[in-house]
């Protein structure tokens, strides 16, 4: 899929494995192309900074609701707590009708989204081109 030159506002979380660098990002994409960087966090571990960000993921769709990009291209695999931070995160989405689309997920990881059937919850791509598509 050819990715289109503007897909409209969305927001981003680039979220590196804990065992990694631990780093969450959190880029609103905006329509005319800017960026906007809505904050910053050091890891999804601990239950105090997910609360920090979801908190920011709230007030970022409550001031402008767009769709919304996870890209999880760190992580070679997911256990059942990081599954159950991202359904909070779906949901922020599903409440304003907008998507929350999942790219990149290395096969391992896609397969527990499958058996656990939260491939049916949630929208899973290869790729960041293919993510847009999912917008229209």
């Amino acid at each position: 899929m050819i990715q289109p030159s503007n897909p409209g506002p969305y927001l981003e979380l680039k979220i590196q494995p804990v065992l990694g660098p631990g780093r969450v990002d959190v880029v609103l994409h905006l329509a005319d192309g800017t960026t906007k960087e809505i904050a910053g966090f050091p890891s999804l571990k601990d239950d105090g900074d997910f609360a920090d960000l979801l908190k920011s993921i709230t007030e970022a769709l409550d001031a402008e609701p767009v769709n919304g990009i996870i890209d999880l291209s760190g992580f070679t695999w997911l256990n059942s707590s990081g599954l159950g931070k991202l359904l909070p995160l779906w949901q922020e989405f599903h409440n304003r009708q907008k998507k929350l689309i999942l790219v990149d997920l290395n096969p391992r990881v896609k397969d527990v989204f499958r058996v656990t059937k939260l491939d049916q919850v949630f929208t899973i791509v290869d790729a960041l081109p293919d993510a847009f598509g999912e917008f229209e």
